[in-house]
């Protein structure tokens, strides 16, 4: 499931994450196809910390890492609609760069779509400041989801990743897909 690191190229501070069809293309240091579920998650988890740990990243760009891969993976095992088997977990060395793209695509209800859109844009204006008061006080409201979560996993996806991530959506047939694309650096 892994390939040699990254290149030692230089990161572009604020560089923005690749395309989905971008991503194809690229060296595959794991990639997970099908259903998320608490046992999943820890397979990864542990693959993504032992392979952080070979590679010599620093503390910090672990802690973003693994961070930002937790909350895609509640976002895939909470949020995903059928069909399950859609799911995608991929972790991307990027050819340029000492950066690891992270993706998640799963399949979501169709009118699902347009309000993630917009809490995704509303989030993505804020300047790291007011992303981090705003969750602050989404964290203090005490609402939870059917889930049980707090509703801040696109908060801590955009701040852990310095804004460098991306939403997209597709349509095949009749379903709505939902791609997350992550640049995060291996190295600080």
């Amino acid at each position: 499931m892994s390939s040699p690191a990254p290149s030692d190229s230089a990161r572009l501070p604020g560089q923005l994450p690749v395309s989905a069809d971008a991503t194809a293309n690229m060296k595959c240091e794991l990639n997970w196809c099908g259903p998320v579920h608490d046992s999943s998650s820890r397979f990864i988890l542990e693959w993504l910390e032992n392979r952080l740990h070979a590679l010599k990243a620093s503390t910090l760009q672990k802690k973003r890492i693994i961070h930002v891969s937790i909350e895609l993976l509640q976002n895939l095992h909470h949020h995903s609609a059928k069909p399950q088997e859609k799911i995608v977990f991929s972790i991307n060395p990027e050819n340029s760069s000492k950066d690891w793209i992270i993706q998640s695509r799963n399949p979501i209800k169709a009118e699902a779509k347009k309000p993630l859109q917009e809490r995704w844009d509303e989030l993505k204006r804020l300047n790291p400041e007011a992303l981090r008061a705003q969750r602050l006080s989404q964290i203090s409201q005490n609402e939870r989801s059917d889930h049980g979560g707090g509703g801040v996993g696109l908060h801590e996806i955009l701040r852990k990743s310095e804004g460098c991530a991306e939403l997209s959506f597709s349509q095949s047939n009749s379903d709505v897909m939902a791609t997350f694309i992550v640049n995060l650096p291996l190295y600080a």
